[in-house]
């Protein structure tokens, strides 16, 4: 009888043993690595963004005269974050301020009002064309406006969206009915104004819009400023996240109304 080789087939299980406890360490080791790289971006990106926030607070805390002058200037604003005892990373916001106004591409100042809230226009005296668009077809949206002047003077009117019959619901008076639209808003207006008005504030009623402020002639006023915040951590994959803060202008007569804010994330 043959004798067999079993120190042969032994050596083959050893090594087939050692295959199989391998890539099951190798594994267990990847997952491991790929668990700590998610932590580390994660970690990342939170420290970038509490920069970029920081960063845009910092700014905002400032009087307007330095926001009018660093928009003016165009400056950089670059702000530095110590790193606290034993951490060896240092955080930056690189902060820019724009003036607020039509952007570049359209002709007319855009906002988004909602349902029986009020947006406010800063203007220097000229007339506006008012045109706007509800977010629902079917409720339709009209729009009431209160107009002002330095010296105490008030217009009130209200317009109603085109395809309404009659006055909005809980009004009976001071509505006049909508011309057609242009650009992309199906209604239009131009709402009456005191002499040398100063500001126009505008409340959607029964439905959200979208509106846009179109000048008559010349240009609007500055409305607020445009803040962006750009974070940024050293010895790092950078990371930057922008914030875009407006404010709109309340003059005096009505400073005992909230000012209104509008915060923007985009990564």
């Amino acid at each position: 009888m043959p004798r067999r080789n079993e120190s042969g087939q032994a050596l083959i299980f050893v090594v087939a043993t050692m295959t199989v406890a391998l890539a099951v360490g190798v594994g267990v080791s990847l997952r491991n690595l790929s668990s700590i790289s998610r932590t580390s971006r994660s970690d990342t990106a939170a420290r970038a963004q509490a920069a970029a926030e920081g960063g845009a607070e910092n700014i905002l805390a400032r009087d307007e005269s330095e926001l009018s002058s660093l928009a003016d200037s165009g400056t950089l604003e670059t702000i530095q974050f110590n790193p606290t005892t034993n951490d060896n990373i240092t955080a930056v916001a690189e902060v820019t301020v724009e003036h607020y106004n039509i952007p570049d591409e359209l002709s007319y100042l855009p906002l988004t009002i909602q349902r029986d809230q009020t947006s406010e226009v800063k203007l220097d005296g000229g007339s506006v064309t008012v045109c706007w668009l509800s977010l629902d077809e079917e409720a339709g949206s009209d729009l009431y406006f209160v107009a002002y002047n330095d010296d105490g003077d008030i217009e009130r009117e209200g317009f109603a969206y085109s395809d309404r019959s009659g006055f909005p619901s809980g009004y009976s008076s001071n509505f006049e009915n909508s011309s057609s639209g242009r650009d992309s808003f199906a209604n239009c207006a131009t709402p009456s104004l005191p002499g040398s008005a100063d500001g126009l504030r505008i409340r959607s009623i029964n439905a959200d819009s979208n509106v846009g402020i179109y000048p008559n002639s010349g240009s609007l006023p500055n409305q607020g400023y445009s803040i962006t915040s750009v974070g940024k951590l050293s010895n790092v994959e950078q990371l930057g996240l922008s914030r875009t803060f407006q404010e709109l202008w309340t003059s005096e007569y009505f400073q005992d109304q909230p000012v209104t804010r509008l915060i923007k994330w985009s990564n």
